[in-house]
């Protein structure tokens, strides 16, 4: 097949929609395009063209595509001013999906131009070194494993979901909120308490609710609740 710029497609002869409207958040826009689209008739210079464009227009854009769109993927991390790492899901799988496409290298490409990248839930674990869950290795942002929490009583449920208090804030990240705040967690491995610990939660034990690198920032905890 020949190339089919996303131009093209935006134009509609593969269905897709550049600027689909959220319906609850107004400024977010998301690029979608249908799994018909083969991988390899995508044009990723005219994707630049058409990321450039949409970025004029929208406050943020989120993508969402089949197979291959990792490139593009890659086209707009490098051109962010700022990243978020995001995750929901298995530690094993997202790490081998970041190496498989190259996202791993281009974190940390986009990292060293002093970009703030940021991960969020199981997209701090990622950042770490090690993780007991699928016993994976990962982006090695920091030098920390990643363990599962271990029941101490009948009561201690994993994983560790709802609301939870946080101590020992560190960042101006925090900027605004205080010692004793509550903020959601879902999940079944944490980071443990290092020297990057710019937060902290108690569950079964005490964890990392949020760590800080340089230009890296990530919490545990969903900070959109």
């Amino acid at each position: 097949v020949g190339a089919i710029s996303f131009l093209d497609v935006c134009r509609g002869e593969y269905g897709l929609d550049m600027a689909t409207v959220h319906p609850t958040y107004p400024s977010l826009h998301f690029l979608t395009a249908p799994m018909n689209c083969p991988a390899d008739a995508i044009d990723y210079l005219e994707f630049a063209k058409m990321l450039d464009m949409a970025r004029r227009h929208y406050h943020y854009i989120f993508l969402d595509a089949p197979a291959g769109i990792e490139a593009g993927f890659q086209l707009a991390a490098r051109s962010a001013d700022r990243v978020i790492l995001p995750g929901v899901g298995a530690f094993g799988d997202a790490a081998g999906k970041l190496r498989e496409t190259g996202l791993d290298q281009v974190t940390k490409t986009v990292a060293a131009r002093g970009i703030p990248i940021m991960g969020i839930c199981l997209g701090m674990q990622l950042m770490c070194r090690h993780s007991e869950e699928g016993n994976a290795d990962c982006l090695g942002i920091f030098d920390i494993d990643v363990k599962k929490f271990q029941p101490m009583r009948h009561e201690d449920k994993v994983p560790h979901m709802g609301w939870n208090d946080l101590s020992n804030l560190k960042s101006p990240l925090f900027k605004d909120i205080h010692e004793g705040e509550f903020v959601y967690f879902v999940h079944s491995f944490y980071v443990p308490v290092c020297e990057w610990t710019i937060a902290q939660s108690d569950y079964i034990n005490p964890f990392s609710a949020a760590i800080q690198r340089d230009n890296f920032y990530a919490t545990q905890f969903h900070p959109e609740k």
